[in-house]
């Protein structure tokens, strides 16, 4: 029986291009660039060099990319920390995000979150996208000393709902930290696919779902069908 649903948090909850897009409008104007260019740029290069969080590193490979392009950038040592800034600020949650979580707390079920972030960072976003009063428990992974993938964060968050890891299935985007970590765990899983595609030697999820928006079919089916294929 299922107990509790589980969702990560970037690129899961929230639309990663939009978010972009709304902090280029801010970094436009902090440093008088051309909107629809940075916007582009953002993008283009985020979405080639795709990492799981708004890491420095991430944010500083992206800034060496559009550097290269010829955009006229400040420093890095101005642009970046204005770029997460932005990027907190601008964090927008699907259209489908919060009747998605209302739906699991309509069908009963207790709805936790598990990110590598810490409070600093994550809670930020989570303001800024509107989503935090749908969820029960958070785990913010990075302040518990204990990152995804590492079964041990995932349970976790299990015994924080009070709940047992098979009673609990987990939704995200990435196979490694969000499908390889919560099955090992003893939870269920269901995979938001991406390009790049399932990996050979990760293990598989339970479901794959093309966003958030396709959970509540889902589970109708689960619960018709009494569990997961």
């Amino acid at each position: 029986m299922i107990k509790a649903v589980l969702f990560d948090l970037d690129h899961t909850l929230y639309s990663r291009e939009e978010t972009l897009r709304r902090a280029a409008k801010l970094l436009s104007r902090e440093f008088r660039l051309e909107e629809g260019q940075l916007a582009e740029a953002l993008v283009r290069n985020d979405h080639r060099l795709y990492r799981d969080d708004y890491s420095f590193a991430g944010q500083g490979a992206v800034y060496a990319a559009m550097a290269e392009e010829g955009l006229p950038l400040p420093p890095k040592e101005r642009f970046l920390p204005a770029f997460l800034d932005a990027l907190c600020e601008s964090c927008t949650a699907y259209p489908f995000t919060a009747p998605v979580l209302l739906d699991c707390k309509r069908r009963g079920l207790l709805v936790g979150m598990v990110t590598n972030g810490g409070h600093a960072l994550q809670d930020r976003k989570i303001e800024s996208a509107g989503i935090g009063g749908y969820f029960d428990d958070m785990v913010m992974a990075a302040d518990e000393g204990v990152l995804k993938p590492d079964p041990a964060v995932f349970r976790l968050a299990a015994e924080r709902l009070s709940a047992a890891p098979e009673e609990c299935v987990f939704v995200g985007d990435n196979l490694l930290d969000d499908i390889s970590g919560a099955a090992r765990a003893g939870m269920r899983t269901v995979w938001i696919r991406q390009e790049r595609g399932l990996r050979d030697h990760l293990p598989k999820p339970d479901e794959e779902i093309g966003s958030i928006e396709e959970l509540p079919a889902l589970l109708d089916r689960i619960e018709r069908e009494g569990g997961f294929h």
